[in-house]
């Protein structure tokens, strides 16, 4: 391995020990109004590549 595989080796070793700790915040849950975005935003976007197809 060379110097830059060894680093992304242990960056990544870094970053799963972080994620892994009980004390890692994974951010606020999803709610209803996070839910109708996603639905609006899909629905636009199988719009779009419909009229795209066209």
């Amino acid at each position: 391995m060379d110097g830059k595989e060894k680093s992304m080796d242990k960056e990544i070793e870094y970053r799963v020990k972080k994620i892994e700790a009980d004390d890692y915040d994974y951010g606020p849950a999803l709610n209803k109004n996070d839910v109708i975005a996603m639905i609006i935003v899909s629905v636009i976007c199988v719009f779009g590549l419909i009229w795209g197809v066209m």
